[in-house]
């Protein structure tokens, strides 16, 4: 992540409510404000279902068309 210009997110369920990928997405969010780092996040399956999102990742995901 560190080493990267963008970071690509495949989000799912199971990614949402595991606690390594969430370490993996705040790493990726530091590395975008300090050296505007780029995350691109996919959406796999629906995530309507998991209540416990950062507010963040909820917000990015609402954005995506």
């Amino acid at each position: 992540v560190q080493k990267s210009r963008r970071t690509i997110l495949l989000i799912s369920p199971e990614y949402l409510s595991e606690e390594w990928p969430r370490f993996e997405y705040v790493l990726a969010q530091q590395e975008m404000l300090r050296l505007r780092h780029r995350i691109i996040p996919v959406i796999l399956s629906d995530v309507t279902g998991v209540e416990d999102i950062d507010p963040v990742l909820k917000t990015m995901m609402q954005s995506l068309t």
